[in-house]
């Protein structure tokens, strides 16, 4: 998929409880998981990353403003503030390209956006000006940055359609886990606590493998995603008829 396709799809909606609706993207390469899961012989599989549908809307006016690009320095040089910058992209896109005009850039939705991350500052450009991806990522680890009082939330959502007994079949695994702040956050539990808990299991002789393994295992996934639901940490299943 071209890249400044990724984002430009706004149907590409799930539905996920008591959340609502997210968007979904693909997220890389998804085949050599068909291996790694035994899924030989399905029609499609993909694996995609889920945002928030305004998240998709504006990262697909960033990617066609060309404000990831690598390679134009000299483009930018005479550029001396984030707006001076920004402003040059925003010119360049709606003269090159019939799809998007100013209108497209002044919805209350994207200039939120713009705001929150600084591509409207005075603020000087830092030295050396290198290239757009540089900036951008300068302005995204600074101004998105966790605050103390930010908190996280990690959702995964498996979907898989089957056949059974003639009749087509849905069944939708759905984890979500929400952060308390800064420190305690969702991403550092569900990272590190089937971590703490599988080095603890070996060391009560209830895991005895030995080597190298992907937690794809009976053996290593069975009592680990027995002790995260005893830590809240718990994927509610359904199957329903599609």
């Amino acid at each position: 998929m071209l890249y400044s396709k990724v984002f430009a799809d706004e149907n590409q909606l799930v539905q996920v409880p008591d959340i609502g609706s997210l968007a979904w993207y693909p997220n890389r390469d998804s085949l050599s998981y068909v291996d790694t899961y035994r899924l030989h012989g399905i029609r499609t599989f993909i694996r995609t990353t889920l945002r928030y549908p305004s998240f998709c809307r504006g990262w697909n006016k960033i990617v066609h403003l060309d404000l990831t690009n690598k390679n134009d320095h000299e483009e930018i040089k005479s550029c001396k503030t984030f707006q001076d910058w920004f402003e040059l992209k925003k010119k360049k896109l709606i003269q090159n390209e019939d799809d998007f005009k100013e209108k497209d850039f002044l919805d209350n939705e994207f200039l939120e956006q713009i705001d929150f991350i600084g591509l409207q500052s005075q603020e000087d450009l830092p030295e050396p000006v290198s290239n757009s991806a540089s900036l951008f990522q300068f302005l995204l680890e600074k101004n998105l940055a966790m605050k103390a009082d930010d908190k996280d939330m990690i959702i995964m959502l498996h979907e898989i359609q089957f056949e059974l007994n003639g009749k087509n079949k849905q069944t939708r695994s759905c984890l979500t886990v929400k952060g308390k702040d800064k420190t305690h956050t969702a991403m550092a539990k569900t990272v590190g606590l089937p971590l703490g808990i599988a080095a603890t299991l070996i060391l009560e002789n209830k895991i005895n493998l030995t080597g190298l393994h992907i937690p794809v295992i009976p053996e290593i996934y069975q009592p680990v995603l027995h002790q995260l639901e005893l830590n809240g940490i718990k994927f509610n299943e359904e199957t329903i008829d599609i």
